[in-house]
């Protein structure tokens, strides 16, 4: 069941439907999910060779009414739909809008960036002077339908359980060699994964985020030969593969040959275990860590 449905545009029109509203109730949704994968055919024999396969572009259909008392209204209403699909290629958008969808069971809205599949269709039928149905098209480049509340959580930073005091003065600075990692678990509510954005806070020099899945494996993503200073924040966003430090400078080849990870969904009530560590690492340095839970339905 469908509660509720809002789409904004880009320009900011609300078009807002469910099956309890006088101007847009909605008949029926479906969506459908392309599938691709790297198909190749075996020589001179039955089948193919088996490869990955991953999920293309989310298709969205919704057909739904307009339902007003006069012609006027009706008019009133139909253009005020079609207004609020209107491509805007100069304002140097690639999404249409933005669909939120409540469903009865689920508990937050789900969102997702979407642009036009084809134009709304909105026959007119003679002797109905006052309603008309409609169906609209919407394509989202991500299959994925995410929680619209973020969520976020820092990992504290690391800290030194052992090693040895002197009571000498050394001439030479010693990197904290034994620093131990502090460890946070992070819950993706969802049942597919999601990419978060981490933001590094300095000083650390070689920073690393390490992520410990449901398997006990570890990936971690590595800033080798980098040092983030204490003035320095670092914004490392894991779905777009990007690292900008200071909103401009772009770090991203400090990380090669790391595993660009995500969120996975709870695994037998195993959630995701997210580290910071680092060479050297000074006190108030800190990772805050930002993402959204992830559906597919």
């Amino acid at each position: 069941m469908i509660e509720n449905w809002k789409f904004t545009s880009v320009t900011g029109e609300v078009i807002v439907m469910n099956t309890d509203t006088i101007d847009y109730p909605i008949h029926e949704m479906t969506t459908e999910i392309e599938v691709r994968g790297a198909r190749r055919n075996k020589s001179q024999q039955h089948g193919s060779w088996p490869g990955f396969q991953y999920l293309g572009t989310r298709i969205f259909h919704w057909t739904g009414a307009i339902v007003e008392d006069s012609s006027a209204e009706y008019w009133a209403q139909r253009l005020k739909l079609v207004k609020a699909f209107l491509p805007h290629p100069h304002l140097n958008k690639k999404v249409a809008g933005t669909l939120e969808v409540e469903y009865t069971g689920i508990g937050e809205p789900l969102i997702c960036d979407c642009k036009l599949d084809g134009w709304p269709e909105l026959p007119i039928i003679a002797g109905f002077v006052s309603t008309g149905d409609f169906l609209i098209n919407l394509a989202a480049d991500d299959p994925r339908l995410y929680g619209i509340e973020r969520s976020s959580n820092s990992v504290a930073p690391p800290v030194s359980d052992y090693g040895v005091t002197f009571d000498r003065t050394f001439d030479t600075t010693f990197p904290n060699a034994n620093i131990q990692p502090q460890d946070v678990l992070i819950t993706n509510s969802g049942n597919i994964e999601t990419y978060p954005t981490v933001v590094i806070v300095g000083h650390a020099v070689n920073p690393r985020v390490v992520l410990t899945r449901y398997d006990g494996k570890q990936l971690t993503v590595e800033f080798s030969g980098l040092t983030v200073t204490a003035a320095d924040e670092l914004v490392v966003d894991f779905a777009k593969r990007t690292a900008i430090m200071n909103t401009d400078v772009d770090v991203y080849g400090y990380t090669i040959g790391s595993d660009w990870w995500a969120l996975e969904p709870r695994v037998n009530g195993v959630d995701n275990i997210v580290s910071y560590r680092a060479t050297d690492i000074q006190p108030g340095s800190n990772i805050d860590i930002f993402w959204r839970n992830a559906y597919m339905i």
